[in-house]
């Protein structure tokens, strides 16, 4: 099975399972209450972009300083393909030291999304090195060696995430998709069924 098609069957068996649990947003919701500061967030994760946009800018408005409002507009746009909006706004996150590393790691994602994988990693390096329990870019550099051939280095990268974080389905799954990739699917089904545990 290729790395690729491993992935998108992981991905589709994610959706899937995502999908029994969608909260539904009725058109009267999406115009009121639910467009606010503090439901951006969850608006974010449940995919709802453009409200999630409107909520962050609304943060924004009432205090352009707020760093984390600044961060999730700018997810909201790389996730949504706005990418110079976003590479705007994580470039202003670099200038304050307790956001900075997120600021590098959203850089690092539109590198990859630009299909600089050098670039990338050098970012998600420089991240890891500020951060050791900054899990997702450890998670990263694990899904860049794995692309890049680099098994062991693979390897060594989803161990560091796995323990810097509370939440390791992602990682389970992304490495149970590296290791069918390489043909050990004995493996790989150990630590899916480990994904959908946790």
């Amino acid at each position: 099975m290729s790395f690729r098609l491993g992935i998108a069957i992981s991905a589709a068996a994610l959706l899937a399972a995502c999908a029994t649990n969608a909260v539904e947003v009725t058109p009267v919701e999406r115009g009121s209450n639910l467009v606010t500061p503090e439901t951006a967030e969850t608006l974010l994760a449940r995919g709802y972009y453009d409200l999630a946009a409107k909520a962050y800018t609304k943060a924004l408005e009432a205090n352009a300083a707020d760093a984390a409002a600044r961060h999730g507009l700018a997810e909201v746009e790389r996730l949504s393909g706005k990418l110079d909006a976003a590479t705007a706004n994580y470039r202003q996150l670099l200038d304050i030291p307790e956001w900075k590393s997120q600021g590098v790691e959203g850089l690092a994602r539109i590198d990859f999304a630009k299909g600089d994988r050098a670039a990338a990693m050098e970012k998600f390096s420089a991240v890891v090195k500020e951060d050791q329990w900054a899990w997702k870019s450890w998670l990263a550099i694990a899904q860049l060696s794995d692309l890049s051939g680099d098994w062991t280095k693979a390897d060594e990268a989803y161990g560091m995430a796995l323990a810097a974080t509370k939440e390791p389905a992602a990682v389970y799954n992304n490495h149970g998709v590296s290791l069918l990739a390489r043909g050990h699917a004995l493996a790989a089904a150990d630590l899916f069924r480990k994904a959908l545990e946790a």
